[in-house]
């Protein structure tokens, strides 16, 4: 197949120079001579490039380490005897060597591991304290899921979470064997949070349309050390505009009703009633408003004639 020479079709030249566009992406000025074409498109700005250094070393004998050119990172525990990469090719390979015995395991080693000499040890670092604990605003489940941590954390004198780059953390949680270190990466998203433990990744909702991703205790932990306030639970809510039942049919007057609410009530459940506080006007009725209702409401069930 022979192609045509490229035609000027759906283009346009700026008056004042030549500057040839687009018709589809007019701009408002030129960008060679700022002559006013009157156009309406902007082009968008280029993201800046987060900047993830190679190697980090998160606390004693364990490293964070660059997997990709987006960001991903996997976990390498290096000591003197053993070396092992959290990344599935380089444990396949590792459990491939151990069965064959062919090669000692001593000098096993991947492109990850050769990546730790160079690693960044200025790294900011936070630790867990029960204080930080007893003012974090999560539910009782949630404070007790992290009192749990202390013990490891304190004993081994490891931080809770340590701020590899911009965006992207090193958090404890619980081992499990999915993260036998216990140590997960949080990806600091646009509206949320990315955790990279598959356990975590569980959603909740009512239909399909609706899902809402739970919290999980990697995420408790960057927010609580962090002072990140991404959870907002109240002790108290005031019910106002709303009026008792004894109170309405003896006296006619309208009150307003605190409900307080225990220190282990959950966010679910709070965020709840938020929604339902919304629903309530927010003032007190006048008396002789809700009077002339009852009369009015007498009077037709009565059918009398006022």
């Amino acid at each position: 197949i022979i192609l045509g020479n490229a035609t000027k079709r759906c283009k346009s030249k700026c008056p004042a120079c030549p500057f040839v566009y687009a018709n589809f992406w007019k701009p408002k000025n030129c960008p060679e001579c700022n002559y006013e074409i009157g156009g309406s498109y902007i082009p968008k700005e280029k993201k800046r490039k987060k900047l993830h250094p190679d190697c980090a070393h998160v606390g004693r004998n364990v490293y964070s380490v660059k997997t990709s050119t987006r960001g991903d990172r996997c976990f390498v525990v290096a000591d003197a005897e053993n070396k092992l990469c959290n990344q599935k090719k380089c444990k396949r390979r590792r459990a491939l060597i151990v069965a064959s015995s062919t090669e000692n395991i001593r000098n096993f080693s991947c492109e990850h591991i050769q990546m730790i000499d160079s690693s960044v040890q200025n790294c900011k670092v936070f630790y867990l304290t029960r204080q930080s604990i007893e003012k974090y605003s999560g539910d009782c489940n949630a404070k007790d899921l992290l009192k749990s941590l202390l013990p490891f954390l304190e004993g081994n004198e490891m931080p809770a979470v340590v701020n590899i780059s911009e965006g992207v953390y090193a958090v404890y949680g619980p081992p499990s064997s999915v993260s036998p270190l216990g140590y997960a990466h949080l990806y600091d998203q646009e509206n949320f949070y990315k955790c990279s433990v598959k356990n975590c990744k569980v959603a909740t909702g009512s239909g399909r349309q609706q899902k809402i991703s739970k919290v999980c205790i990697h995420q408790h932990v960057l927010f609580c050390v962090t002072k990140k306030e991404h959870i907002k639970s109240n002790s108290i809510l005031e019910i106002t505009g709303v009026e008792t039942a004894k109170g309405a049919s003896a006296t006619g007057e309208s009150s307003t009703i605190s409900k307080p609410l225990t220190s282990c009530a959950s966010v679910s459940r709070t965020s709840t009633v938020d929604m339902n506080m919304n629903r309530v006007l927010p003032y007190d009725i006048p008396n002789d408003i809700l009077k002339q209702a009852r009369k009015m409401d007498a009077a037709t069930i009565l059918a009398l004639k006022e």
